[in-house]
């Protein structure tokens, strides 16, 4: 079992508060604007599933080898 790298462990957080906060965000605005707040969740929606794409592409880049610096290799 690989040990949780210090990357990983800010992706995740990175990933919790995004989706916490825009939850958060999402069910308030629905509460004060009941027409607009669905298209305001929908746009929260999008943002927080983009930035999970963005991260975990990031983190699938995979880290470099020992010996060259430059290649890399995927950590799967």
């Amino acid at each position: 079992m690989r040990r949780l790298r210090l990357r990983d462990a800010a992706a995740s957080v990175i990933i919790v508060l995004v989706v916490s906060l825009g939850h958060s965000l999402g069910q308030l605005l629905c509460a004060q604007i009941s027409g607009l707040g669905v298209y305001v969740v929908e746009a929260l929606k999008f943002i927080s599933c983009f930035l999970l794409r963005l991260i975990n592409g990031w983190l699938e880049i995979g880290y470099p080898y020992p010996n060259n610096p430059h290649r890399f290799r995927i950590t799967r």
